[in-house]
């Protein structure tokens, strides 16, 4: 599995929010994690209409978690940027669809690798939260993620 920039650098913006727990801005957002703004805004709206982000408008504005970072799930935010993550399309459980290249009749031995792969893999990104990985920051030294 491997992340598209847009769900690293979402992962990214929503570690920086709720690191500074109150509303960020874009440019507060941009500035803080090295995202280009332009992206930037198209990843929280996407975060917002999937109700993980809340936007307030006006002085003071920004974007806010729409509820506490420990109740949202790096898999959920993968599923709302990237949509599924299985590392071939048969393993993804929710709608696997069968290779082109692989017999209706056999099983297929990558198959049942990449599902067991997929589903390791989401028992990680399904426990861990927006608080554990912003627990693990520290913004003293620069935004390393």
């Amino acid at each position: 599995m491997k992340l598209s920039h847009k769900t690293k650098y979402g992962l990214k913006a929503l570690i920086h929010i709720a690191t500074f727990q109150g509303p960020c801005n874009v440019v507060e957002i941009a500035a803080g994690t090295q995202i280009p703004s332009n992206f930037l805004r198209f990843i929280l709206l996407e975060l917002t209409k999937a109700d993980i982000l809340t936007s307030l408008r006006g002085k003071g504005g920004g974007y806010e978690l729409a509820r506490p970072a420990a109740n949202i799930l790096v898999g959920q935010v993968i599923r709302v940027l990237d949509g599924s993550f299985a590392p071939i399309d048969c393993a993804n459980r929710a709608g696997a669809t069968r290779c082109d290249d692989c017999p209706a009749d056999q099983s297929c031995v990558l198959q049942n690798l990449m599902s067991d792969v997929h589903e390791l893999t989401s028992l990680i990104i399904d426990r861990t939260s927006i608080a554990d990985l912003s627990s693990r920051v520290d913004y003293q030294i620069a935004n390393v993620y």
